[in-house]
């Protein structure tokens, strides 16, 4: 599915009650594996600290994955009721049993024809690599791909969980964005967001924001991002960064000489 449609789907998907749904929910989310969903355990979840690990068995490649969770994600977990005496998030009809490989894919043929479940890995991966700043090893540890270059391979140890937990989020929020209205997304008035480290932020697509890069009075980006987002911000360019109340009409100016629209 083209990740400009996932948002409208998804807004259809919240509203059935069917363990089937909430299942495809989660896997959209937090874009993993029809089997990492379906044979998820209660006991992998840390939701005090949103935090989802997958055992090293469970994987493709053999190796543990922590998921971020995002907010939606959470919620979605904390409300889901439980069967007592089997341990799957998703039980299935048999005692003791996940939901079945096919309901997810029944669930989504049920509401739309010809798209697969494991297909919203790639709407995920299209969305960050076109409308994002983050680098392509964050979205592919994000998927828990095996880097390819033995090279590249070898020398990476970290698992960049806390860059990839404000892409999730990212994802999250612009997935929900077609249900909310500004005011709504924001609480508080929109805001012009200037910063000297552009290379370090990473907008998600969202209309009605503003971020003026300093380094050229004559090269301004107009990007888009919920302001929680920028709460993300390493401190070295939180300091350096300078917020300030804006409303909606000054943000939705025509830009301006010397401006380029990115959206």
């Amino acid at each position: 599915m083209d990740w400009k449609d996932v948002p409208a789907f998804v807004i259809e998907l919240r509203e059935k009650p069917d363990y089937s749904a909430k299942a495809l929910m989660l896997t959209i989310l937090c874009a993993t594996r029809t089997n990492e969903t379906l044979n998820e355990e209660r006991n992998e979840f840390d939701l005090d600290n949103a935090t989802w690990t997958i055992p090293k068995e469970r994987m493709k490649a053999g190796v543990e994955h922590r998921v971020p969770l995002s907010d939606a994600a959470v919620h979605l977990l904390r409300t889901l009721p439980t069967i007592d005496g089997n341990p799957y998030v998703f039980p299935g009809v048999k005692r003791e049993r996940p939901l079945s490989d096919m309901a997810m894919l029944e669930m989504l043929r049920g509401m739309r024809e010809g798209f697969t479940v494991h297909g919203f890995r790639s709407s995920f991966q299209d969305w960050a690599e076109d409308t994002t700043m983050h680098l392509d090893v964050v979205t592919d540890m994000a998927l828990a791909h095996t880097i390819k270059n033995k090279t590249k391979r070898a020398y990476r140890r970290g698992d960049a969980f806390d860059r990839r937990r404000d892409l999730m989020q990212q994802w999250c929020d612009y997935l929900f964005s077609a249900t909310q209205s500004l005011s709504a997304k924001m609480g508080s008035p929109d805001c012009l967001i200037t910063a000297t480290h552009r290379q370090h932020l990473s907008p998600a697509v969202a209309p009605g924001f503003l971020l003026v890069d300093k380094r050229s009075a004559d090269r301004t980006d107009r990007v888009c991002a919920p302001t929680h987002l920028w709460k993300a911000l390493d401190a070295s360019v939180q300091k350096r960064a300078e917020l300030c109340s804006a409303g909606f009409q000054s943000l939705a100016r025509a830009p301006q000489r010397g401006e380029r629209c990115c959206a």
